[in-house]
């Protein structure tokens, strides 16, 4: 399955890219030799480009996708080429994108899926759960547990020189982030 190619597309903050990890930890599950790529903000999407995870972060600036979102689009060859690339896209998009997953298989992609980013109001699930649960319901990722997001070698030593500037080094740590724009996002005490 090398030349198998899906593209996940998620425009969110760097919270909801992380939050897109469990989704991302299933597909490469259920597909362990394809590529996968993800397209949406590179700079929040990029922690998720590890073993394990996705095979590249690329930049929805220049992709085209905004001319997807029209009833009637016209899209250039190199948008058609770009999108019909993929045998599987999937896009989390808002409730009035409906013409998004049209357009996308105009484009020649092989299967398109569009879920909403966020879970239906009043649905008791947390948005990282919806997101796998999405890819598994339509047969896209392989449920299990979700391992924990791994940091690059490169991030490792940032981290290391920056507690040392710090004179932390070694001294037990507490990182917190205790909100988010969405009660949905917010894991459970």
């Amino acid at each position: 399955m090398a030349d198998f190619r899906m593209l996940i597309i998620r425009t969110g903050g760097l919270g909801d890219s992380l939050l897109l990890w469990p989704a991302v930890a299933a597909v490469r599950r259920r597909f362990p030799d394809a590529r996968l790529e993800l397209l949406g903000h590179p700079d929040r999407l990029r922690p998720l480009v590890v073993p394990g995870g996705a095979d590249a972060a690329l930049d929805i600036e220049g992709s085209g996708l905004h001319r997807l979102f029209d009833l009637s689009p016209e899209v250039p060859e190199e948008v058609r080429s770009f999108f019909g690339g993929f045998q599987v896209v999937v896009a989390f998009a808002a409730p009035g994108d409906f013409a998004l997953a049209e357009n996308l298989s105009a484009c020649g992609a092989g299967e398109v899926h569009a879920f909403l980013p966020f879970p239906s109001a009043g649905q008791a699930i947390h948005v990282a759960d919806h997101a796998k649960q999405s890819l598994c319901g339509v047969n896209l990722a392989a449920d299990g547990e979700d391992p924990l997001l791994p940091a690059r070698q490169d991030e490792l030593a940032a981290g290391v020189a920056r507690l040392s500037e710090l004179s932390l080094e070694g001294r037990p740590l507490v990182a917190m982030a205790p909100g988010s724009g969405s009660a949905r996002k917010n894991f459970h005490p």
